[in-house]
């Protein structure tokens, strides 16, 4: 079936099906767009006052964030009122893509394009809502998605555009999720791997592993905000962090759905028994990948990487959010940390079952039942919630009408709300030429 579809024809009719799957979860996030989080606070902000090439080396975190910036740049006063239409639609359509790469050729050897096609609806229909969802400012884990699936495919298959275009995507990447880090040992096991055949994955990984080293470089030298001391960190919190991470972030929200989850599963005894299953699951896998010569590679015990990799560099890099998780038994913040992980989870699962169970017939009839189960599950979490309205679009207008007003400050700024913590964007107020009034008279029409 892989044979049948080329990469055209897969992008063609499944492409647009992931895009609608996920604009159903929220359409009010295109139909009614507003600005979320960092969206318009940070990066509309300095998108309207600072050149491209100042806002681009302007780290936020600590962290180089160049397709933010590079959208940002687009936008001035006059065409502001569409920013959050066009940053929700491009954070939409980079979410699809990244969803949509595994179904490709390059990983028809973790698994047949019937089991990617299952691994595909479920990450679509993940049972729980996601801060990263719709929103340009964390994209980056979407982003960072694709390229860990990069990392573990065979890129050899690529047609002549997908090898030009993947090197203008991997850069775009590195230099817009700092989590590319984690990439590292990947990489190192891949170019270890192609070192006598110097093909197209060896110069794309080695590359890549390049690029990542030099936004380390340039983040470390602009970074005005120091790493935290490893010191500081309090290692007896990990067992129980790891413990909820496992247990309760991976594992119960994504098979139980978040209703059930918060209402019957926030105990400290779920938490160990989902995890101490899943290490024996993860034993048990890396045993029959072993048994399976064929199955043995990066690709498989890249999954289990993946899941665990994210929540052991958060433990180390946001000690104040662990502190969260095991004293204050937090549970409402941070999914953002856990997306990667559970995304890995999904792979994982139906890669064990695809390797695991000798017999397809048996495969299938545990897929089926596990469908049957899950769409229970999905049925009580599609819709998601949808954001407050900080009523984006009469903001804009207003902020016109005081422009062309005689009765405004000549210099100040208008403060349109964005976020329930009291994030503005900043728009200046100035006296308009004749011209700029035409222009924005028309505006207003």
């Amino acid at each position: 079936m892989d044979a049948k579809l080329g990469f055209a024809r897969k992008f063609i009719v499944s492409y647009p099906i992931i895009f609608l799957i996920l604009l159903f979860r929220q359409p009010h996030n295109i139909l009614h767009p507003q600005l979320w989080a960092e969206d318009g606070a940070v990066f509309l902000n300095q998108g309207l006052r600072l050149p491209l090439i100042s806002a681009i080396f302007t780290p936020y975190n600590g962290y180089i964030l160049f397709l933010h910036r590079l959208i940002a740049s687009f936008f001035s006063i006059y065409n502001v009122r569409y920013a959050p239409f066009a940053f929700n639609l491009i954070a939409l359509m980079l979410m699809t893509f990244s969803i949509w790469i595994f179904m490709t050729d390059i990983f028809k050897h973790v698994l047949p394009l019937k089991h990617r096609i299952v691994v595909v609806l479920i990450l679509c229909l993940l049972p729980w809502h996601s801060e990263t969802f719709g929103c340009l400012t964390n994209v980056q884990w979407w982003l960072f998605f694709a390229l860990a699936l990069i990392s573990l495919g065979n890129i050899e298959c690529l047609n002549k555009f997908w090898k030009i275009a993947l090197p203008v995507f991997v850069f775009a990447v590195v230099f817009s999720a700092p989590t590319s880090v984690l990439l590292i040992p990947v990489l190192a096991v891949r170019i270890y791997q192609n070192r006598s055949s110097r093909n197209y994955s060896f110069f794309l990984y080695t590359g890549t592993l390049v690029l990542i080293i030099t936004n380390m470089v340039i983040s470390k030298i602009l970074a005005s905000d120091s790493m935290p001391s490893l010191l500081s960190i309090n290692y007896g919190y990990f067992v129980e962090y790891f413990s909820n991470s496992i247990g309760y972030r991976i594992i119960s929200l994504n098979i139980f759905g978040k209703a059930l989850s918060i209402h019957h599963l926030q105990k400290g005894f779920y938490h160990i028994t989902f995890t101490v299953f899943f290490i024996v699951a993860a034993i048990l896998y890396v045993r029959v990948l072993a048994a399976s010569s064929s199955s043995f590679n990066i690709s498989g015990i890249g999954l289990i990487y993946y899941i665990i990799s994210p929540l052991v560099i958060i433990f180390f890099l946001r000690p104040s959010f662990v502190k969260y998780v095991v004293v204050e038994q937090g549970y409402g913040e941070g999914e953002r940390y856990f997306f990667i992980s559970s995304f890995f989870f999904v792979v994982f699962v139906i890669h064990f079952i695809h390797v695991g169970i000798k017999k397809a017939k048996y495969a299938k009839i545990l897929l089926i039942v596990l469908s049957a189960l899950y769409l229970m599950v999905v049925a009580d979490n599609y819709r998601y919630p949808r954001y407050k309205d900080f009523k984006w679009n009469e903001h804009i207008t207003k902020y016109y009408q005081l422009l062309l007003s005689e009765q405004k400050p000549r210099e100040g700024e208008y403060h349109v709300p964005t976020h329930p913590k009291g994030w503005k964007v900043r728009l200046p107020l100035f006296s308009p030429t004749p011209e700029q009034k035409e222009k924005i008279k028309k505006l207003l029409n």
